[in-house]
């Protein structure tokens, strides 16, 4: 094994190997910032020539926040844990083994690269503009990710059966069945994004919620439920300077912000109950 990061030395190792796997991480801390996106002591090249010649390449990467991976399509598969505490390790053996399927989520998007997101600050200006509105942001219709807000992969696949809505205490409940379909156990992590109409004026939809399922065997179900508030439903008018509740908005829910597997358009009244419906009882 090589455990220096002598790209020689890691070559010749990967060479012998059924599969490499290459640790990397950038640092930050208090009263400075990253120079750049990238991982830190030369690991890009690391991580590049170990691919070349690797026969399988797993990268774990241990970082802070965004960073570019331009090696992400050599490589057979990424883990991110962004900074893990004292179990770290072991944390990373149940997943990288397969005793645990992952189910965490990017909280945030990875750009393919940093030209498509804000550029470094200089100190031939030290008064912040704060000028990047959604540049960065999820809602942000030109932002290049290499990997989308939301996305994770896990061990297996699910489908996205049909959602139905219908009024529960106060509030509206978006219901729907996850079904895994793929062969081993894991988590499904449904994520929903609502879209506003025109006269709200938002450029995206936005995310209303997440839920994490139990561990679902390969061939069930799982029940997930989304409650939406008058709130949620309601977008902020500039003109009138209220919060307007929208007629009607439309559910977007999926793996994540870019991988959406169904659409559901929904009156916000309340007469929404359908009386043949399975998944209101």
């Amino acid at each position: 094994e090589s455990t220096t990061d002598d790209v020689d030395a890691a070559v010749a190792a990967a060479k012998q190997a059924d599969v490499t796997i290459v640790v990397a991480a950038t640092t930050s801390g208090e009263a400075s910032d990253r120079a750049d996106l990238n991982l830190d002591n030369g690991a890009n090249r690391l991580i590049r020539e170990v691919a070349r010649h690797a026969s399988k390449t797993v990268v774990l990467a241990q970082v802070p926040g965004a960073v570019v991976m331009p090696w992400r399509d050599q490589v057979s598969s990424i883990l991110t844990l962004f900074l893990g505490g004292q179990e770290t390790g072991a944390a990373w053996a149940n997943i990288v083994f397969g005793d645990e399927a992952p189910a965490g989520r990017l909280p945030i998007m990875m750009p393919a690269s940093e030209a498509d997101t804000i550029a470094p600050a200089t100190l031939d200006n030290l008064r912040i503009e704060y000028s990047e509105g959604m540049k960065t942001s999820y809602r942000s219709p030109t932002f290049q990710a290499a990997f989308p807000f939301g996305h994770g992969l896990t061990y297996s696949t699910f489908e996205y059966l049909a959602p139905e809505a219908a009024p529960c205490k106060g509030a509206l409940c978006l219901r729907l069945k996850v079904r895994n379909s793929g062969a081993v156990a894991a988590r499904a992590v449904p994520q929903l994004y609502l879209e506003f109409p025109p006269e709200a004026e938002h450029p995206r939809s936005l995310l209303k919620g997440f839920q994490k399922t139990g561990l679902i065997a390969p061939g069930d179900s799982a029940d997930v439920e989304f409650r939406l508030s008058d709130r949620d439903l309601s977008y902020y008018s500039v003109a009138t300077g209220a919060w307007v509740k929208a007629g009607q908005v439309t559910a977007q829910i999926g793996e994540s912000s870019a991988d959406i597997r169904q659409l559901y358009t929904m009156p916000t009244h309340r007469d929404l109950r359908s009386s043949e419906s399975p998944l209101f009882p």
